[in-house]
């Protein structure tokens, strides 16, 4: 294939009777027809078979009526005419168009899927006055296109300048003409329009809905209300016309709230340009864009203060709900899984991340919500528990109704037993709930990692008028077995409680995953003590609520189910929860808080984590030579410890712990008091309270040795403590 541009002077001239056949068609012929007649006689000349002729419309879009497809007829295309926006032109016409010139190429030119061949073209722009009006194809000749064809050519387009030139302006002109004669029929959609907006208001609908109405409304004051596009954007929300994309041929008012610009409605209509007689947005239209934005604006101040005031209603009811709520904190687990931590304290007194206790966590939560009346739940080995609750949770102020209360087991049923389950635990308590005389209780567990605010909760409660919410979060399947598995219809009420189902069911839009109860409920006073009654009454049941109480709910009551991470307090999107009941959870939720950005963020001081600590000095690392150098990296170092000529990676240090020299402690929890001796090496390990580390013991690096001499999870976390030591 050979292609070439040809600039030199033509040396073949158009034969006049050519061009009077030619002028001829554009003068007699009907616009459906023209170009097709005048495509033809071209062809003719050109001894070519196949050829294009259009012209340019008022967007720059290379527009070829529908009869010139008569000798395209292996290209299907729908509509009256072929129509190639500016930015699709290719090939050799678009290249002829963009560069302004003659182009010819002989030879088989690539054509796209579905189109006829083409061997040898030759495409002319047409240009009036220097500027491009149309183009001019011809291609498939017998033989190749000379320097003849193309001055021939281009003695065709200029001869047709001049002509089509007129022709398209006739066109415009009698766009304006008819124009100017619809007018009046577009006041009346105008108003129109502007009447049906201001119906809807009128009905009292919201004023999204307004907004939502208005999307339709709109195109029908315009011009061309098919071609029309709407956008209303107020804030973050937003509604728009199927379709709707930004482009050049568009017009936006301003929707202003209290003098303030708070959103727009835009109208636009395609890059190309409608078929609208004279400018595309007449001032009539744009005054009645105006008048629509102002109306949206007057609608949505009446309606936000009305909101406002309601609002406000609902908080001062929250408020009132909050402060009369009583939160039971259950904390009489013995930890099982966590044992030999757990030997010597309840499991909600077990140490977590550095200075705080597991049972802080919910006792700030309530706090920082505006609980602020707390009862602890206490049973085995309470003492160490009781005395942290004594001294780090005293600071209520008791002639507000304020206090957290300490409930110990009382025996108080006829069997004279400990508690037999969460629910008993309650039960047997029920004559100091009921003398506290709360409108609500919520029900928490005391050995679970998270921040929740516990007032958003309530709000969806009390909006819901449930008798129960149980709060619930999605874990995947494999954990969720260790859970109440909860399954919910659209709204969110619970259809189904399965306590540690063998086989959770997943979640439809998530089949990973499962929908468990993290242990948080908010009852209604007067149902749960019915339902703590029902249930004592019952031979049959275990007094739990998990396995008893919530299951028997279903289909009997109001019972929702609360997504945890709409309360969640967090700083990402991600909702963190933990039920650190296992050596391994309790290890891993120690050593992200040594992570750059932890999930836990302990250092949020809008919700704070209250603890009790004692006044003790700083930490302090010691020893800076090339022998030996205490230093600690991405690690966490509590109150009280020394670290000297030892090095500590990625781990956790309690108060009171000493590293000595020479020492490397590596992604390990360290409990407060606890003592590594020189030399010594431990690895993903967890050192309980007070433990003595002898010099040099190496512990990681071998998982046989680490099992026999200590605990050693399947996991590969080492958990040594003091009795296990005194055995080496």
């Amino acid at each position: 294939m050979s292609g070439r541009t040809d600039s030199g002077a033509p040396e073949r001239r158009v034969d006049p009777e050519l061009l009077n056949r030619i002028l001829e068609v554009f003068l007699a012929s009907p616009d459906d027809a023209m170009y097709a007649e005048v495509l033809e006689l071209v062809l003719e000349a050109l001894h070519s078979e196949h050829g294009l002729f259009g012209y340019l419309d008022e967007a720059g879009d290379l527009v070829c009526p529908s009869m010139t497809r008569s000798v395209w007829s292996e290209c299907e295309v729908a509509g009256k005419s072929l129509v190639f926006p500016h930015e699709t032109w290719a090939g050799l016409w678009g290249r002829a168009l963009t560069e302004a010139r003659s182009i010819s190429a002989n030879g088989s030119l690539h054509t796209p899927d579905g189109h006829i061949g083409i061997a040898n073209a030759l495409d002319v722009p047409v240009r009036y006055r220097g500027v491009i009006i149309g183009n001019l194809l011809v291609g498939n000749s017998p033989v190749d296109y000379t320097d003849d064809d193309r001055a021939v050519l281009e003695g065709i387009a200029a001869s047709v300048a001049p002509v089509l030139a007129a022709r398209l302006e006739r066109d415009r002109s009698r766009a304006e003409l008819e124009r100017r004669t619809g007018e009046l029929a577009e006041r009346v959609k105008e108003l129109g329009c502007l009447y049906g907006i201001t119906r809807l208001s009128a009905r009292g609908l919201p004023w999204q809905a307004v907004a939502r109405g208005a999307i339709d409304l709109i195109p029908g004051g315009f011009q061309c209300p098919e071609e029309a596009r709407v956008r209303i954007t107020m804030a973050d929300l937003q509604w728009r016309s199927e379709g709707f994309a930004p482009s050049a041929w568009s017009i936006a008012s301003e929707v202003r709230l209290g003098g303030q610009p708070i959103g727009a409605i835009e109208v636009c209509y395609p890059e190309r340009r409608p078929e609208a007689s004279g400018a595309l947005f007449l001032d009539e239209e744009r005054a009645l864009l105006d008048a629509i934005a102002e109306h949206l604006g007057r609608v949505m101040e009446r309606q936000r203060a009305a909101a406002e005031r309601d609002a406000q209603r609902r908080r001062v009811s929250l408020m009132e709900a909050l402060r009369s709520t009583l939160a039971i904190i259950l904390a009489g687990g013995r930890g099982h899984r966590l044992h030999p931590l757990t030997s010597h304290l309840a499991k909600p007194a077990v140490p977590f991340g550095g200075k705080f206790r597991l049972i802080d966590f919910p006792l700030s939560n309530c706090v920082n919500s505006g609980i602020r009346r707390v009862a602890v739940v206490t049973q085995y080995r309470a003492h160490e528990l009781i005395q942290h609750v004594r001294a780090g949770w005293g600071f209520l102020r008791a002639e507000r109704n304020e206090f957290v209360e300490l409930w110990p087991a009382q025996q108080l049923t006829e069997e004279n037993t400990w508690y037999q389950g969460t629910a008993d635990a309650v039960f047997q308590n029920l004559e100091i709930l009921e003398d506290h005389a709360p409108t609500h209780v919520l029900i928490l567990a005391g050995d679970h990692i998270y921040k929740q605010d516990y007032s958003v909760m309530l709000a969806e409660h009390l909006e819901r008028n449930a008798d129960v919410s149980v709060s619930c979060t999605e874990v995947p399947l494999a954990e969720a077995r260790a859970f109440g598995v909860v399954r919910t219809s659209a709204d969110q009420s619970i259809i189904a409680f399965d306590e540690k189902p063998d086989a959770p069911t997943p979640l439809e839009d998530r089949p990973t995953h499962a929908l468990v109860s993290t242990g948080i409920y908010f009852f209604r006073t007067d149902f749960l003590v019915a339902e703590l009654r029902r249930d004592a009454a019952d031979p049959a049941s275990s007094h739990d609520f998990g396995h008893d109480i919530l299951p028997g709910l279903v289909g009997r009551g109001a019972l929702y189910a609360h997504r945890f991470a709409k309360s969640c307090v967090a700083r990402t999107d991600h909702a963190y929860w933990r039920d650190v009941g296992t050596i391994d959870a309790y290890w891993e939720a120690n050593i992200d808080l040594t992570r750059l950005v932890p999930e836990l963020d302990v250092y949020d001081d809008r919700w704070p984590i209250w603890t009790y600590q004692e006044q003790e000095p700083p930490a302090k690392f010691v020893y800076d030579g090339d022998a030996r150098r205490g230093l600690a990296v991405d690690s966490v170092v509590s109150s009280g410890c020394i670290v000297s000529g030892a090095t500590v990676r990625r781990s956790l240090l309690f108060r009171h712990v000493r590293v000595h020299s020479w020492a490397v402690v590596e992604d390990t929890v360290v409990l407060s008091y606890a003592d590594v001796g020189r030399g010594a090496r431990l690895r993903r390990a967890i050192v309980d309270w007070g433990c003595q580390i002898p010099p040099g013991l190496v512990v990681g690096e071998d998982p046989a040795e680490d099992a026999r001499r200590f605990h050693h999870t399947e996991r590969g976390v080492t958990l040594i403590t003091q009795a296990m030591i005194d055995r080496l």
